[in-house]
């Protein structure tokens, strides 16, 4: 029974090779939201992430980029991606099994339930030296004084929860240049 499994073994390919060529990744066992349950048995079903093809050919041509570049610091250069709206941390846990070493990935999840599955997807590939970072958190920046004017959305509106999750910036989390940045919004 697909709805069952938690914890699927997934495989990791791209056309420039890959560092690691499987990666464990968590998903809901449970029926909680729709969209939860549409990509945790895609994942189960196909053991393949579930990250846009857009993110994966962006990876691919700026690591093509990085690798032909006539700077040594620029081709040894670790190479930045954020997710904002990571869910289950797909894509950063399949651009550090593509990149190693190369790659600091950073996945915002502002649900928390969503978040623990990555956080704990980050511990089972032992990806928890900073390589993959899975933070707890909603997104604002200049202009949204008010913190519950950043979450009035979705399954958050009105939601008591809302103002014991930490309100993040880009330029908090980061001081040097984001090499991918991938945004996912409900709207």
């Amino acid at each position: 029974r697909l709805s069952c499994v938690g914890l699927v073994n997934v495989t990791v390919e791209a056309p420039i090779g890959v560092a690691r060529p499987w990666i464990w990744q968590f998903v809901s066992p449970t029926r909680n939201f729709a969209q939860d349950m549409v990509v945790s048995n895609r994942v189960r079903a196909s053991r393949r992430p579930y990250c846009a093809t857009e993110f994966q050919e962006a990876l691919v041509r700026l690591s093509h980029r990085a690798s032909a570049s006539l700077d040594d610091s620029e081709r040894q250069r670790r190479l930045l991606m954020v997710d904002i709206g990571a869910h289950f941390g797909d894509c950063m846990l399949w651009a550090s099994a593509v990149l190693g070493a190369r790659a600091r990935c950073i996945g915002v999840e502002a649900d928390l339930k969503r978040w623990e599955l990555f956080r704990k997807s980050v511990a089972a590939n032992g990806l928890g030296d900073g390589q993959v970072q899975a933070l707890l958190g909603f997104m604002g920046g200049e202009g949204v004084e008010d913190e519950s004017k950043a979450v009035e959305m979705g399954q958050f509106e009105g939601s008591q929860l809302a103002k014991f999750i930490p309100k993040l910036s880009l330029d908090g989390l980061v001081s040097e240049r984001v090499d991918l940045l991938k945004i996912h919004t409900n709207d």
